[in-house]
C-alpha cells in the first residue's frame, strides 16, 4: 500500500472512530430523562410522549426535566397541563400526543396549576411565592397576588370552586389559606393550619368544602367558620399525607408515604389497604403516586418508583408491571372517558 493510500485509510479510521465515540457518550450521557409517558392499555405498554410544537419549526422535545405538577382541565380532559421547575409551562391539546412550551411566564418552579371549571380560557398558576392568572387562554399573564418575600413559605395548592367559580383559594407550605370572592382580585385570610397545605376540594353533593393538610384532613360547611378534623383518620394514619383523592365526598383515598387509606362513607370509618411492599426496603420504594379510575372506582393504581400495581376489586388484590422508565414518578392518572389510558407524570430523580 503506497503512502498516499495508507493516508487516505487511516484518515476514514480516524473519521470512524470519533463517530463510534460519539454514539458511545450520546449512550452514557442520558438526556431522555423526565416526561410524559402515556398507556392505552391500563399500563400494560407505555410510550413517551415528548414532542413539543415550536413555531420556529425547531425540533424539541419535553424531556431532562423535573416536573412539579401534572393538571387536567375539568371541561375538556384533553387538555393536559404540565408545570416544572426549570423549564416553564407546558400545555397538550390533544391529550398528550404533542406539547407546547408557554412562553411570556416569568422564572421559577410551578407548583400549582388549576383551570377555571367552567372558563377554561382562564388558568391559575403558582410559581413560588406568587400567582398568575391567564384570562386569554395562556397568551398573556398577570400576577394577582404576591406573597411576603422574607419567608421561606410555597404556593402548593390551587382550588377554583365549581359551584362559585369567582372563588379561588390558594393554600401555602406554611399552612395558610386564602380567598378570593373575585377571580383574584382582592384576597382574605380563610384560616390557617399550621401544616403544609396539600388538597382544597368541594363536594358538590354534600356543598362541604375540605382542606387537607400534610397531617390530616378538614372539612366545613358552606360558611367556612368552623373546620372539623376527621379524627376517624386522624387515629390510623402516620403525619404524611402526600395527595388525597375524592369521588364526590363518599369515596376518598388518601395517600400518605407509605400507605393508602379508603373510606366510603364520608369518613365515617376508614380502611387501610394491604399493599404489596417490599418489606425492609421503604427507603426505595415509597408510594409515589395513587389514582383511581372515575368510572368505576374499584379500578385502582399506585406507583413507586418502579413498579405499577393495579386493583380491579378496590385494594384486595393487586397486579404488578415493571415500570422501564427514566426518572421518578410524581403522579399517574386516568381519563374520564376511557379508563384504558394512564398517563405517568415523571421527574429526574
Amino acid at each position: 500500500m503506497d503512502h498516499k493510500n495508507l493516508k487516505t485509510v487511516l484518515s476514514l479510521f480516524v473519521i470512524v472512530l470519533i463517530f463510534t465515540l460519539a454514539g458511545c457518550v450520546n449512550v452514557s450521557i442520558k438526556t431522555d430523562v423526565g416526561g410524559i409517558y402515556k398507556s392505552k392499555d391500563s399500563g400494560e405498554t407505555w410510550t413517551k410522549k415528548r414532542a413539543v410544537l415550536n413555531i420556529l419549526e425547531k425540533q424539541e422535545f419535553l424531556e431532562n426535566v423535573n416536573i412539579n405538577v401534572f393538571a387536567v382541565d375539568p371541561q375538556d380532559p384533553r387538555t393536559l397541563y404540565v408545570g416544572t421547575k426549570a423549564k416553564g409551562l407546558f400545555v397538550s391539546y390533544d391529550k398528550g400526543e404533542k406539547w407546547h412550551n408557554i412562553e411570556r411566564l416569568p422564572q421559577g418552579s410551578i407548583s400549582s396549576i388549576k383551570v377555571n371549571p367552567v372558563k377554561k380560557h382562564v388558568v391559575y398558576i403558582g410559581i413560588n411565592k406568587s400567582l398568575l392568572k391567564t384570562s386569554d387562554a395562556l397568551r398573556t399573564w398577570e400576577s394577582v397576588y404576591v406573597d411576603d418575600k422574607q419567608t421561606k413559605d410555597k404556593i402548593t395548592e390551587i382550588f377554583v370552586d365549581p359551584l362559585y367559580p369567582n372563588r379561588v383559594y390558594v393554600g401555602f407550605s406554611d399552612g395558610r389559606v386564602i380567598k378570593s370572592k373575585n377571580e383574584g382580585a382582592s384576597w382574605s385570610l380563610l384560616k390557617s393550619f399550621n401544616r403544609k397545605i396539600v388538597k382544597i376540594y368541594r363536594s358538590i353533593k354534600s356543598n362541604k368544602i375540605f382542606i387537607a393538610t400534610e397531617n390530616n384532613l378538614f372539612y366545613s360547611g358552606d360558611e367556612q367558620e368552623e373546620w372539623t378534623k376527621m379524627e376517624n383518620l386522624d387515629d390510623k394514619m402516620q403525619k404524611d399525607i402526600q395527595n388525597v383523592l375524592f369521588k364526590d365526598d363518599q369515596f376518598i383515598l388518601v395517600l400518605t408515604k407509605y400507605n393508602i387509606y379508603k373510606t366510603e362513607n364520608s369518613g365515617s370509618s376508614w380502611e387501610k389497604l394491604e399493599l404489596l411492599l417490599p418489606a425492609g426496603s421503604r427507603d426505595r420504594s415509597d408510594l409515589k403516586a395513587l389514582a383511581f379510575a372515575p368510572s368505576d372506582v374499584n379500578i385502582l393504581y399506585y406507583v413507586t418508583n418502579n413498579t405499577l400495581y393495579k386493583s380491579r376489586n378496590g385494594g384486595e388484590d393487586w397486579i404488578t408491571r415493571d415500570l422501564d422508565i427514566s426518572g421518578a414518578p410524581i403522579d399517574i392518572f386516568v381519563y374520564p372517558q376511557d379508563s384504558e389510558i394512564i398517563y405517568l407524570a415523571i421527574t429526574k430523580k
